[in-house]
C-alpha cells in the first residue's frame, strides 16, 4: 500500500485545521465587540421647560422687571394681580384727592409746608396716570368691595385691562415709589420676593407642583409653587403672588 498520499492527506487536514483556530487565510481574528455602555437617562423635556420658566420669572424679579415677570404666569394669575394692583392703585388715588383737598384748605387758611408732601403727591400722580394709561381710572373701590364682593371686584376691574403684563409692571414700580416715598405699608411687601431655587418638582398631566426656596429679611424660607401648562408653555399659577 502507496502510505504516501494518505499521509499527505493526514498533514494537509492538519495545516487546515491549524489554519481554522489561528484564522484562516492568515487574516488576525476579529475582535470582540465592546460591551455598550449604559445609556445615560434622558432629561424630561416637561422638567426642563417648567425650570426654564421658573429661571425667567428669578431672573425678571431679580432685574426689577415685573413686567418680564407677570409673563411668566398663567392668565388667571395675571388677572388677579391686575385687579388687586388696581384696586390698590384707586385707593391711592382716593388718598391723593383727599390729600389735595386738605392741602387747599391749609392754604386757604394759612400754614402748611411744601418738601415732602409735593413729592408724595408726585409719585401718586404717577399711579393716577398709570389707571389712566390702561382705562381704569374711574374706580369706586368702596362700591367694588362692598356687600361681600370683595373676591369679584378685583376680577371685574382686571376683565377691562387689555395689557395685564405692562399694566403689573408699571403699576408695582409706581406703588412701590409711593411706599418709598410715603413710608406706607400694608404689612409685607407689595412686590413678590425673588425666587432662588426650584426643587421637587412633580408633573401630573397639565399641572405641575415644587418647592420654591428664597430669602425674606435674610431667612431662608420655602413655599409650595405650581405650574401649569398653557398651551406648549409652562406658567407659574399662585394665585397669591400679590394680595
Amino acid at each position: 500500500m502507496n502510505v504516501r498520499p494518505f499521509a499527505f492527506a493526514v498533514t494537509a487536514s492538519v495545516a487546515c485545521l491549524s489554519l481554522v483556530l489561528t484564522g484562516c487565510g492568515g487574516k488576525e481574528p476579529a475582535p470582540e465587540p465592546a460591551a455598550a455602555a449604559p445609556s445615560e437617562p434622558q432629561p424630561d423635556p416637561e422638567l426642563e421647560k417648567i425650570h426654564a420658566t421658573f429661571e425667567a420669572a428669578s431672573q425678571a424679579l431679580a432685574r426689577g422687571d415685573y413686567t418680564s415677570y407677570s409673563r411668566t404666569l398663567t392668565p388667571e394669575t395675571q388677572e388677579r394681580m391686575a385687579g388687586n394692583l388696581a384696586m390698590t392703585g384707586a385707593v391711592l388715588q382716593q388718598q391723593m384727592a383727599s390729600t389735595q383737598a386738605l392741602s387747599a384748605l391749609t392754604e386757604q387758611f394759612g400754614g402748611g409746608e411744601e418738601g415732602e408732601d409735593e413729592t408724595a403727591d408726585a409719585e401718586l400722580q404717577r399711579v393716577v396716570e398709570v389707571l389712566k394709561k390702561h382705562g381704569v381710572e374711574n374706580i369706586d373701590p368702596v362700591s367694588l368691595l362692598g356687600g361681600g364682593a370683595q373676591a369679584s371686584g378685583p376680577a371685574l376691574v382686571a376683565a377691562s385691562i387689555e395689557d395685564k403684563p405692562a399694566f403689573i409692571g408699571e403699576m408695582l414700580d409706581a406703588v412701590m415709589a409711593v411706599q418709598a416715598k410715603t413710608g406706607l405699608q400694608s404689612g409685607q411687601p407689595i412686590a413678590p420676593p425673588a425666587p432662588g431655587e426650584l426643587t421637587d418638582v412633580k408633573v401630573e398631566g397639565d399641572l405641575a407642583t415644587g418647592t420654591m426656596k428664597h430669602k425674606i429679611n435674610d431667612q431662608q424660607r420655602q413655599a409650595p409653587i405650581a405650574f401649569r401648562k398653557v398651551g406648549d408653555e409652562w406658567k407659574i399659577d399662585n394665585g397669591d403672588a400679590v394680595q
